[in-house]
């Protein structure tokens, strides 16, 4: 046992208090020259973004084998099982839309506001019109309560799990710049809505650059027409910004707005041409746009 005598002990503490009052000389020294906010502020540039790069692999590894995952054990079985009874495939499209939304459920940070859902009434085919910000904006649409087919671009379906899901479906393909496909593409949406299925489309063809709305083709409007459906416009909001159109980062919080607007009957419509339609739309959303986005339409 060692005892120490108050002398070492009065020794022992004028040197820890020696050593205190020298830590806080030199740290004050250090600070007022900036060294420690240039260290982290060094460390802070070099390590961020490698840890964001990291970060986002991971979750696009997640995503990847999610697809795997849901579309080998459930969504082929599934198709197996119901394709020779189930005409307009529903069952595949409820299993779909599961599939799409946790994408969207599964970040707790996601908050999704849907408005105008009494707009939609039961039994009837819609032409369904959207805004398009985000490749999120598809997996979001999939929160609407009816069923649809979307009107996709042929890369698509070379995206595996994904764009073999859009075949097991039947969304109908286009392929741009190309009339034939154009022509085949009016044809197939008309006989969905025929059967009972309505139809997606984004009339803008591609995600806005700007986060604002973009000029709307006259396509989705002729198969309205052609079909003599009503018209429901949906406005889509957020997405733009969890997920921007040329990058990969996924912005951790969010709030996604979905609002369904009333439809459009076709009577209304008549006097109308096709480019007419397609504009009024156009500034119908840009206003409504404008007022729940202010600062993307002031920039």
């Amino acid at each position: 046992m060692v005892v120490f005598s108050g002398l070492g002990i009065t020794k022992i503490a004028n040197l820890g208090l020696f050593t205190k009052q020298l830590e806080i000389v030199l740290f004050r020294y250090y600070n007022s020259n900036g060294f420690f906010s240039k260290s982290s502020k060094l460390v802070s540039s070099f390590f961020r973004p490698m840890l964001r790069v990291l970060f986002m692999f991971f979750i696009w590894l997640l995503v990847g084998l999610h697809c795997i995952v849901f579309f080998t054990l459930l969504i082929i079985p599934a198709w197996l099982v119901t394709v020779l009874f189930d005409k307009n495939l529903k069952v595949l499209h409820r299993l779909s839309s599961w599939w799409a939304l946790t994408y969207i459920y599964g970040n707790p940070f996601w908050r999704v506001t849907i408005t105008g859902q009494e707009n939609i009434k039961k039994g009837q085919v819609y032409v369904i019109v959207g805004n398009h910000q985000s490749a999120l904006d598809i997996p979001l649409l999939y929160r609407l309560p009816i069923q649809f087919r979307w009107v996709a671009k042929a890369e698509l379906y070379r995206v595996p799990f994904v764009g073999w899901n859009l075949v097991l479906n039947r969304h109908v393909l286009v392929a741009r710049g190309n009339a034939t496909s154009a022509r085949h593409m009016v044809d197939k949406c008309i006989d969905s809505l025929t059967n009972g299925v309505s139809v997606a489309i984004f009339p803008e063809g591609t995600r806005s650059r700007t986060g604002r709305i973009s000029r709307f083709k006259d396509g989705a409007f002729v198969i309205a027409r052609d079909a003599n459906v009503p018209i429901l416009p949906v406005m889509i909001d957020g997405t733009a910004d969890a997920m921007p159109r040329d990058g990969f980062t996924v912005k951790a919080r969010q709030h996604f707005t979905i609002r369904i607007l009333p439809p459009v009957a076709q009577e209304t419509l008549a006097h109308k041409t096709h480019g007419e339609i397609a504009a009024m739309f156009q500034q119908e959303f840009t206003t409504l746009h404008a007022e729940m986005r202010p600062d993307l339409y002031s920039r």
